[in-house]
C-alpha cells in the first residue's frame, strides 16, 4: 500500500475513485493534478473528504455515492477551504446540507446533484427546502438535479415551509414561503425517476415553482414511447409556459410556433424531436 500511495503522489492522476472507506487513504494522498473525485465507500467522513479537497485546489467535480458519517460542524469548518475550481457536486441531501453551509467555499460552483430517492416526510422535505435556501446564496449555480420521485409526491407539493432565516422577514404572515422562489439563478432543472414510479400533476406544479427554469431534463423509463412523451409535454405546458426546452431520455423536444403547417398534429403545439448526443466524461 505504501508503494502504491507513493506512486500515485508522483503521478499525474486526474480522476480518483475510492471504493471503500477513504479515511485511511485520503489523508495520505496529494495529487496535484486531480480533477475528479468519486467516493463509493460506506460511512465516509465528510471531515476527511473536505480536508482532502482543501489540499487539491484543481478539483472540478465531486461525487459522493455513499452516506457520510455524522460530523461536527465546527470540525468541518476547521478543514473546509476555498474550492476555487469546483464546478460540480453530487451527494446525498445530508451531505449537501453540510457542505453548502459554506457558500464562500464554492466561488465557481455550477451544478448540484441531490441523490435520491428521499423519503417524502416533513423532516426530509424541510431538509431539501433548506438546501434550496443554501443554493440561493451561491448565484453561480444555474443547474440542479433532483429525484423525480420526490418532486412528484403529494407531501412535497403540500408542504408548508417557513423560511424566516432565508428571507429575513419578521412578520409571521410573510414568513411562509417555498424556498424554490429564492432560486432565481436556476435556469436548468434535471429530474430522474425510479422505474415503476407514477406521478400526477404534482410533478408539473413542482417544476412550476422554480421561477427561472427554462430548460427541463426528465429521465424516466415510462416515457420511452413517443406517444407517452407527447402526452407528458401536453400536460406540462399549461403549468410551465415559460419553459424553452424539454429533454426526455436523451431526446430534445422543442416547441413549434402555431403557424407551422404541422402544428395541427397536437392541439396548441407540435413536438419536434431531435436526438441529443450526450458526451459523458
Amino acid at each position: 500500500m505504501d508503494w502504491l500511495i507513493d506512486s500515485m503522489n508522483h503521478s499525474n492522476v486526474r480522476s480518483l475513485t475510492v471504493m471503500f472507506n477513504g479515511a485511511d487513504i485520503l489523508p495520505r494522498l496529494t495529487l496535484p493534478r486531480l480533477a475528479n473525485l468519486l467516493c463509493c465507500g460506506p460511512n465516509t467522513s465528510l471531515v476527511v473528504v473536505s480536508a482532502f479537497l482543501s489540499r487539491h485546489p484543481t478539483l472540478r467535480s465531486l461525487h459522493l455515492l455513499c452516506g457520510t458519517s455524522p460530523m461536527n460542524k465546527s470540525l468541518l469548518q476547521d478543514v473546509i477551504g476555498l474550492f476555487s475550481c469546483m464546478t460540480s457536486i453530487s451527494a446525498s441531501a445530508d451531505t449537501l446540507a453540510s457542505l453548502l453551509e459554506f457558500p464562500r467555499a464554492f466561488p465557481v460552483l455550477q451544478d448540484v446533484c441531490m441523490q435520491g430517492p428521499i423519503t417524502a416526510n416533513d423532516t426530509n422535505i424541510c431538509l431539501v427546502q433548506n438546501i434550496f435556501m443554501l443554493i440561493s446564496r451561491i448565484p453561480t449555480i444555474p443547474a440542479i438535479r433532483l429525484p423525480l420521485t420526490n418532486l412528484a409526491s403529494k407531501g412535497w407539493d403540500s408542504f408548508d415551509y417557513r423560511a424566516v432565516d432565508a428571507t429575513h422577514r419578521t412578520s409571521a404572515e410573510e414568513s411562509t414561503v417555498r424556498a424554490e422562489s429564492l432560486l432565481t439563478s436556476i435556469t436548468k432543472l434535471t429530474a430522474s425517476a425510479v422505474e415503476g414510479h407514477t406521478y400526477g400533476v404534482q410533478l408539473f406544479q413542482a417544476v412550476a415553482r422554480f421561477p427561472s427554469v427554462r430548460e427541463l431534463h426528465v429521465s424516466d423509463v415510462c416515457l420511452r414511447a413517443t406517444s407517452a412523451q407527447a402526452k407528458f409535454i401536453m400536460r406540462l405546458q399549461p403549468y410551465c409556459p415559460s419553459l424553452k426546452r424539454v429533454f426526455i431520455n436523451l431526446l430534445s423536444i422543442a416547441w413549434m410556433s402555431s403557424h407551422d403547417p404541422y402544428s395541427k398534429a397536437l392541439p396548441g403545439s407540435y413536438l419536434r424531436i431531435y436526438l441529443l448526443i450526450l458526451l459523458c466524461f
